[in-house]
């Protein structure tokens, strides 16, 4: 985007999710978008833009091995909100869900989503531990960066909490509770509405099929 519009071109960008997980993905718009302007108002650097419009404040978390809380210091709100917002509509055409007129949205069934809890299996909650083991390790450094890091252990998570085949290798024709019960909810909604013929939709980024293999 920035070589574009250093080089004569034009951009548009258009997201529904412009901030989603930090108050820190508006600054990355405003780099996208208004490079310029931050400089001219010297607030092009992270720490410059963070200084002027975002607070940090303690708040207990979990921790990223889900074995625990701890207290972790993040930007947790804007300050100088009007002057931000200001900045913001030099680039960004806002709409909110009530300005899009004509744009029939069904109802969520039930009105609320639908939460399936399974329970886990000791082996689960045994390597849940062995996750917890591996961040101290990594905590205190007694593991190498390249050999064991907290980006793996929450990746190596995310995997066990799908199944936990993925990080630990089961027979082919094992059980996977989750995915499992996710097929037989589709199957029975699928069975269920074969009349109307509708579609679902399934979202799932881990253990996927993938073109390189």
């Amino acid at each position: 985007i920035r070589w574009l519009l250093e080089n004569g071109g034009r951009v548009v960008g258009a997201t529904g999710t412009p901030v989603t997980n930090t108050l820190a993905e508006v600054y990355t718009m405003q780099r996208f978008f208004q490079m310029e302007r931050l400089e001219e108002l010297e607030i092009a650097h992270f720490d410059a833009w963070a200084k002027m419009f975002a607070l940090a404040e303690p708040g207990l978390e979990m921790t990223p091995d889900g074995a625990g809380f701890r207290m972790n210091t993040r930007f947790r709100k804007f300050v100088n909100l009007p002057e931000l917002l200001k900045l913001w509509q030099e680039f960004a055409d806002t709409r909110m869900i009530d300005d899009a007129s004509g744009i029939e949205r069904p109802d969520l069934y039930g009105k609320k989503p639908v939460k399936v809890v399974l329970p886990g299996s000791q082996e689960l909650r045994d390597y849940v531990l062995s996750l917890a083991e591996r961040a101290e390790r990594v905590r205190n450094g007694s593991v190498a960066p390249e050999d064991d890091n907290m980006l793996k252990v929450t990746g190596d998570g995310r995997k066990a909490a799908l199944d936990l085949s993925l990080v630990i290798p089961g027979p082919a024709d094992a059980p996977m509770p989750k995915v499992d019960a996710l097929a037989d909810i589709v199957a029975r909604i699928h069975h269920a509405s074969a009349p109307t013929r509708g579609a679902q939709i399934i979202f799932c980024d881990l253990a996927t099929p993938k073109a390189r293999g």
